[in-house]
């Protein structure tokens, strides 16, 4: 929700966006002996920004979880996925006047998916979980631009990598 304040020209430079975003939520769960499978499934819909009607397309997120617990321990596989599924949007009139390129410089869709694992111990009134996660190695990789002014760092063949840290979670 446009909330805070919202700053710059285009109003996107504080905390606050001139823009609404609606996130509808489906959650699925087997809950019993001993197991938790669950999905989320989310999906951001996003409106247009009012002060240069650029509209951000929607992103899908899916979150897994496969856990089983035996006595205070819980231990299993966890994943998740998100990617951008529709294109952004710029209507000639303003938004090409605060983007005059339109969506030329903004057209590149996003998508990662992770896998990992999840052990938690119950202590009682409260529990301890650690969870990594990391995209499989034909994930990382993705085309990138290099600045004309680095021509060095290109070799032919090659695609630069991205790297992923291990996404380490605790909570209590």
């Amino acid at each position: 929700a446009p909330t805070g304040t919202i700053q710059g020209v285009t109003g996107t430079f504080n905390q606050g966006r001139p823009y609404w975003t609606f996130q509808p939520e489906l959650l699925l769960s087997y809950l019993g002996n001993g197991f938790n499978l669950t999905a989320a499934l989310y999906e951001e819909f996003n409106t247009a920004n009012t002060r240069t009607n650029y509209t951000t397309g929607d992103i899908f997120h899916a979150d897994f979880t496969a856990t089983y617990t035996i006595g205070k321990w819980t231990f299993g596989p966890v994943g998740y996925y998100v990617a951008q599924v529709t294109d952004d949007k710029c209507p000639i009139g303003v938004c090409t006047a605060f983007n005059p390129a339109g969506i030329l410089t903004h057209t590149q869709r996003f998508q990662l998916f992770a896998v990992g694992g999840l052990i938690e111990y119950n202590f009682g009134p409260a529990s301890l979980s650690l969870w990594a996660t990391q995209p499989p190695p034909s994930t990382q990789r993705i085309n990138r631009a290099i600045p004309i002014s680095e021509p060095s760092r290109i070799r032919p063949g090659r695609i630069p990598r991205m790297y992923t840290p291990i996404s380490i979670a605790t909570g209590i």
